[in-house]
């Protein structure tokens, strides 16, 4: 698989993190049950990723979720965000915003990588 982009809470490409699929992390999705949170929390489970998450509520797709490894906590709550967790995706104003908690690989100066997000 190629590497996926995510920009962060800037939208210059100097603020994007780049997920290193050979070195699986920790994601947490806040709103998991969402369809496009969903779908990009099954291809990290997919590729090895350790997923946990949050919803309002409980639905099929945060069954089928669980059912492929990930944990996923019901209500959303700030304690649901715990120690070992590499960083926190949400979705705001239609973008993917990921928080760092512990540093991902980033590109290099100058490095293009396409953006598959």
């Amino acid at each position: 698989m190629g590497d996926l982009l995510f920009f962060q809470s800037g939208d210059k490409i100097e603020n994007m993190v780049k997920v290193n699929f050979q070195e699986p992390n920790h994601v947490h999705f806040i709103g998991i049950g969402g369809i496009s949170m969903s779908g990009l929390a099954e291809i990290l489970l997919q590729e090895g990723f350790r997923i946990t998450g949050s919803d309002r509520e409980s639905s099929g797709i945060i069954e089928t979720l669980r059912s492929l490894g990930a944990e996923v906590m019901i209500p959303q709550a700030a304690g649901n965000i715990r120690p070992g967790i590499d960083c926190v995706v949400y979705r705001a104003l239609g973008f993917f915003i990921i928080t760092e908690l512990v540093p991902l690989q980033r590109p290099s100066p100058g490095e293009r990588t396409p953006l598959l997000v």
